[in-house]
């Protein structure tokens, strides 16, 4: 929840455009932040963005959570651009392995649901992808 939200606040105030990519959409899951890209989706085709007018246009349900969420970054993106850019592209990177971790804990519990029914070729299936899943992980923890 924290890494999602840092993530947004990361891309709302240096990079809004990285939420667009399909990558990041599937990385989100909460439903707030899920609206909020939703929102933003709707709202960067009308004109550059203003994270002023971005917010003013968000329904008001929406509009205290990203305030607070904004309102968290205290470097101010002119300034810090670099630094900030760095810090969003690792904090997607972490993103990216708690995905792989939680799909990673999903399958281990399916496999041990198929191993008590006797699927073996279901069982095949999820261990394949658990393995390549670990592939995954690891090469993202060494991308860090």
């Amino acid at each position: 929840e924290v890494l999602e939200e840092n993530f947004l606040r990361l891309a709302f105030v240096h990079d809004p455009k990285v939420v667009l990519s399909k990558e990041v959409k599937e990385l989100i899951r909460l439903p707030f932040n899920i609206r909020l890209v939703e929102e933003y989706e709707k709202f960067s085709g009308k004109s550059d963005f203003d994270i002023s007018n971005f917010g003013m246009s968000l329904p008001k349900e929406l509009l205290d959570g990203f305030t607070e969420m904004v309102l968290l970054e205290e470097r101010d993106p002119d300034e810090n651009s670099d630094e900030l850019k760095l810090e969003l592209e690792k904090t997607r990177k972490r993103l990216k392995i708690l995905s792989v971790e939680e799909r990673s804990e999903e399958l281990q519990s399916q496999m041990r649901d198929l191993e008590k029914r006797g699927d073996e070729e279901k069982l095949l299936e999820a261990q394949n992808e658990f393995n390549k899943l670990a592939k995954m992980r690891s090469a993202y923890e060494k991308e860090e």
